[in-house]
């Protein structure tokens, strides 16, 4: 006994360590583009987290000055879905009696980003739009357990607005999104809950898109083992080249990486809309 129960134990740490060497390994963030580190600027970022969820981000030389909820009114909207009500009975749960519902949220905010003796302002709105099953009320009377029976069937998050710099009568325009699937939400693997950030900058004649920097660990054959996350955004131009780059690991601070030799205009564009993502994340 005394034997199989040594061998047992050695077993046990060899797997250990050879599944977290593997895990390290695969798991080991891409480099990033060595044309874009060649020529940048790279800042570590402070967020400054605000007591109502929007943070006043602070990296190189821009600073947030205003970062606050404009006065326009908080537009709620409730929407019955078209899937309805779902009825089901079971010995162990009782009655589970659902119905589908839609609501939409849109607040609108400020913020002031300065670089020395220059601003920026930045107006935008943040809409959300939750699709979540909730039990009736008597669902509720008839139901055994409420375990389960409330559930968030599909999140998205939209942000959209312009940025003003100086004395530029020319705003830049701006949108992004995050977006969790409706298989992502149900499934609590810890990818499927992590959203994916997309989105662009439109700066006089010229489109500045975002492409998610996505790491991965396991094989995407086998759905129980293998996990996907965003970890980062890329900025890139209207070819398609890298010319900034957001990281935003939750182990992480944020980094901000912005070309050097880029025009004014597009290094503070796309300053400002990292500082909206950064601002509002926790919204």
């Amino acid at each position: 006994m005394k034997i199989n129960s040594s061998l047992f134990y050695v077993l046990t740490v060899a797997f250990l360590f050879c599944s977290t060497v593997s895990f390290s390994q695969k798991s080991k963030a891409k480099p990033l583009d060595p044309a874009l580190e060649a020529n940048i600027e790279k800042w570590k970022v402070k967020e400054h987290k605000g007591l109502f969820g929007i943070a006043k981000p602070e990296f190189g030389n821009y600073t947030t000055l205003v970062a606050e909820k404009m006065d326009s009114p908080v537009i709620r909207k409730k929407v019955k879905d078209s899937l309805g009500k779902e009825v089901s009975f079971s010995s162990d749960q009782g009655w589970d009696i659902g119905k589908y519902v839609t609501f939409k949220k849109k607040k609108f905010y400020r913020m002031v980003f300065g670089k020395e003796s220059d601003t920026t302002e930045i107006q935008f709105y943040v809409q959300t739009i939750s699709s979540e099953k909730r039990q009736t009320v008597i669902g509720k009377m008839l139901s055994k357990s409420d375990e389960g029976k409330d559930a968030v069937l599909n999140y998205q998050k939209f942000i959209a607005g312009f940025i003003i710099a100086g004395t530029s009568s020319n705003p830049a325009n701006f949108f992004m999104e995050d977006y969790v699937h409706e298989s992502q939400v149900t499934n609590n693997t810890p990818e499927k809950n992590t959203p994916v950030t997309n989105g662009y900058i439109l700066i006089g004649h010229d489109s500045l898109f975002t492409e998610p920097i996505m790491q991965s660990f396991g094989n995407p054959k086998n759905k129980l083992f293998f996990f996907q996350w965003q970890d980062g955004i890329y900025m890139n131009d209207v070819n398609g080249r890298h010319i900034a780059v957001l990281l935003f690991d939750n182990d992480q601070p944020f980094y901000i990486t912005i070309q050097k030799d880029l025009q004014a205009n597009y290094q503070e564009a796309m300053a400002a809309f990292f500082a909206v993502i950064i601002g509002v994340k926790d919204l």
